[in-house]
């Protein structure tokens, strides 16, 4: 009996192993690819996060990073010409070939060439005109500079052409700088546009911040730049203190301290108010031009048709 016990449990034996080895030698692909298929479901799903990227600073001592617009270069002009603004007589006048260094003439007089409003050329296509007095007649031409000057070798200034003469009519008020000396000399001018890296100084085109392409931009409703070239090329200086976020210009005539992401100031010790406070983008401190230059003496106007802003000066002796 035992005999036949184990001979019914070694023949079921045989039969599972049978049907195991028959199911492993039919179906390889099946089961493999099962298993394949197994382990791309899970590879998939189990794929990491994406990265993510850090929140912005948002720390009361800088304002977030704003990048300016790019500058769209406005068409030039095709004709010369004179108008009269708040701050003078803007003059505008249409590129020369080759070297492009210019002398604008002023005269009182129709057909009379006058005098240079300039010592050194200019080498711009504008020019603001601000030693000007109020409703008069001026009379403009424009030339182009084809040789300069060479004292050493007994050589004068050449021009090469004469433009027609331009006239215009001065406005019956010229904004006149408030400090820096008013009087003591001639007035000089700073013309800049939104957008524009570069700004006009008495007919010199220089960058505002060398290097790094800073422009002046709206923010807020209000025209922002940095404000160490402007103070700087009115003669005077700016301080600033890190740790307090403390701004100081100082120039012949005032001392102006403003605060970052504050709208109070101090003028000469007697507080005031502005209504957009100074911020920091890309590592430069930015200012409202109006509240820092008329705080400073100087006088401002902006060209809407042109997004340009005149800004006129004296500079100390």
């Amino acid at each position: 009996m035992a005999y036949n016990i184990f001979k019914r449990k070694t023949l079921s034996f045989l039969i599972v192993a049978a049907i195991v080895t028959a199911f492993f030698t039919a179906t390889p692909l099946t089961v493999h690819a099962a298993i394949i298929s197994s382990a791309a479901v899970k590879t998939t799903t189990s794929d990491p996060a994406p990265e993510l990227t850090p929140a912005p600073n948002t720390s009361a001592a800088t304002a977030p990073e704003l990048t300016p617009v790019p500058d769209t270069p406005a068409a030039t002009a095709t004709a010369f010409t004179a108008e009269a603004v708040e701050t003078g007589v803007k003059l505008e006048w249409p590129m020369a070939d080759g070297d492009q260094f210019y002398r604008v003439f002023r005269s009182v007089d129709s057909g009379v060439e006058g005098i240079s409003v300039t010592d050194f050329a200019i080498n711009t296509l504008k020019y603001v005109d601000v030693n000007v007095k109020p409703n008069t007649i001026y009379y403009y031409t424009y030339a182009q500079i084809h040789t300069d000057a060479d004292p050493w070798n007994d050589i004068s200034e050449h021009l090469e052409f004469t433009s027609e003469e331009v006239a215009v009519t001065t406005l019956k008020e010229i904004l006149e700088p408030e400090g820096l000396g008013v009087g003591v000399g001639k007035k000089h001018f700073i013309l800049m546009k939104l957008n524009c890296p570069d700004m006009n100084v008495d007919g010199i085109l220089e960058e505002i911040d060398p290097g790094r392409g800073t422009a002046p931009i709206i923010y807020n409703g209000r025209t922002i730049l940095p404000i160490r070239a402007l103070i700087e090329k009115i003669g005077g200086a700016v301080d600033w203190d890190g740790e307090t976020g403390q701004i100081t210009l100082k120039t012949s005539s005032n001392t102006v301290i403003m605060w970052l992401n504050k709208t109070e100031l101090s003028i000469n010790g007697a507080a005031s108010k502005m209504d957009v406070a100074p911020i920091i983008i890309n590592d430069r401190t930015m200012v409202p031009v109006r509240f820092a230059s008329e705080s400073s003496g100087c006088k401002v106007e902006w060209i809407g048709e042109t997004e340009e802003i005149v800004v006129v000066y004296y500079l100390p002796r």
